[in-house]
């Protein structure tokens, strides 16, 4: 599918991955957990990583791939990750980012289980989380030091590296 294209043909059509399932013209939604093998050489192969495949649909599926793929074109990126719950999505966000001696601000109005990870399981990894009420534009950028990597304002999550936006001075 060419980029050149208009968004909607490349939306409705999107890239075949060579699985046109039966003839289908859409990709047909896999409903299935765990994927076939040619032989036992070829799922130890793609289980080692040496081979690229399905394996089980919490690790990646036919339908999960398509919709990445729509994701990318509406969103003009190279890619997207899509997730099957909002814990996965936040927990994989911030985890990518976050190491011992980093540190979090987020918005105090959080949802109980993020509450859970960021002020109980992030702290028992050495993140230090700081919270704030974030209203305006003057608090936020008050509350960010040096030090954030990740900032979480209500549902929009912000990667914020302060170093390479800034140069280290606060604006």
């Amino acid at each position: 599918m060419s980029k050149d294209q208009a968004m909607s043909t490349r939306l409705i059509h999107g890239d075949s991955h060579g699985m046109k399932p039966y003839g289908s013209l859409q990709m047909p939604i896999f409903q299935t957990s765990t994927f076939e093998f040619e032989s036992t050489a070829q799922g130890a192969a793609r289980f080692a990583g040496q081979e690229d495949g399905y394996i089980y649909s919490r690790l990646g599926n036919p339908s999960r791939a398509v919709i990445e793929e729509k994701l990318a074109i509406l969103e003009n990126t190279e890619a997207a990750v899509a997730f099957g719950s909002g814990m996965g999505a936040i927990s994989s966000a911030t985890t990518t980012f976050m190491k011992k001696g980093s540190r979090l601000v987020a918005d105090k109005a959080l949802y109980g289980c993020t509450f859970a990870l960021f002020n109980h399981q992030f702290r028992e990894l050495g993140i230090d989380v700081d919270e704030a009420v974030m209203q305006f534009k003057a608090d936020q950028v008050r509350i960010i030091k040096e030090r954030a990597k990740f900032v979480k304002f209500l549902n929009a999550y912000i990667t914020y590296f302060y170093n390479q936006l800034s140069g280290g001075q606060e604006k």
